[in-house]
């Protein structure tokens, strides 16, 4: 009879004490003096239990007690049962002064994209990002690019609207602004296009951005005959790159050797204003005298006097 009163009382006893230590383990294991010990108690119960109430419990004492990684934590924990936007913001702030690169590139994501009550921030996107890149966080330095990229593209969309609204207000540099933007992003059928608009406004530079593009077939097909006309204009209009390349064009293609001399010769004078003696700072304007007449040169003096009266007439 004593036997069975004793068992009872003992069996009595141990299913008390399991549901004692069942009850109340969390509230011993807490008056832990040791916050990694806690930190690793509170990351195994939200990652892998989803206790996300006791997680939070031994994140925030490893937090109190001075555990530089429980802030980021809890900043997932509130991410993930849709807590306060702000709280998680604060957290993740106090966590990337602490040194956190993973809470750096998180804010980075957070103004770039906005969330609930946060509004997009770029400035403060590329902040974050460059400064968790600075602590060599790979996917900060491309998340940095990615963003780079699209506030180009941006950019770019924007410029090309507002180039094209001072084009139809009749701002004749704008067209030659927009061709340059487009030639800067390789798109050679706009820019030429724009140049195109630019140069029928009598823009030289464009005149002779035509003509090149016509005589490499950039944008285009190669036109000989439309490359001569736009450089010839341009030459006309003083564009010294012009004169060069028409000299060439009446040399090799029309074989107008004193045509070809006379823009040579108006080429180099540009380029060249003090020199007296031309052939000494180009060697093609010798070769070109070697194989012309004394009649190929006499024209071709002649004609650079003409020319250079057409050249002032248009600029005035």
């Amino acid at each position: 009879m004593m036997k069975i009163r004793e068992i009872k009382k003992f069996l009595f006893t141990f299913i008390f004490l399991l549901i004692f230590q069942f009850a109340y383990a969390d509230e011993i294991e807490l008056t832990v003096d040791d916050n990694s010990l806690l930190y690793q108690r509170g990351v195994y119960l939200l990652y892998q239990e989803k206790d996300y109430i006791q997680a939070e419990r031994y994140l925030k004492e490893a937090e109190r007690l001075g555990n530089i990684d429980a802030k980021y934590d809890l900043a997932k924990l509130y991410d993930l049962t849709a807590s306060d936007n702000h709280k998680i913001i604060s957290l993740l702030q106090s966590s990337s002064e602490q040194g956190n690169v993973n809470a750096l590139v998180w804010l980075g994501k957070i103004y770039q994209f906005g969330r609930k009550g946060i509004l997009k921030d770029l400035s403060k996107s590329k902040y974050f990002y460059e400064q968790a890149a600075l602590k060599g966080s790979t996917e900060a330095i491309q998340l940095l690019e990615n963003l780079t990229s699209s506030q180009k593209k941006v950019y770019l969309k924007d410029e090309i609207k507002w180039l094209e609204l001072k084009i139809n207000a009749g701002d004749k540099a704008a067209a030659t602004e927009l061709a340059q933007l487009y030639e800067k992003e390789n798109n050679n059928e706009f820019a030429l296009k724009y140049y195109l608009v630019a140069a029928q406004n009598n823009e030289i530079n464009a005149q002779e951005k035509v003509g090149m593009f016509y005589l490499q077939g950039r944008g285009c097909e190669k036109d000989l005959e439309k490359a001569f006309y736009w450089l010839l204009e341009a030459s006309k209009n003083g564009n010294p790159s012009a004169q060069r390349q028409i000299s060439n064009l009446y040399i090799s293609h029309l074989g107008n050797l004193s045509a070809g001399y006379a823009w040579l010769v108006l080429s180099l004078s540009s380029m060249f204003p003090n020199v007296e003696n031309l052939v000494a700072v180009s060697p093609d304007l010798e070769n070109l005298m070697k194989i012309m007449t004394v009649n190929d040169l006499k024209k071709g003096q002649d004609l650079a006097n003409e020319y250079l009266i057409l050249i002032k007439n248009n600029k005035k």
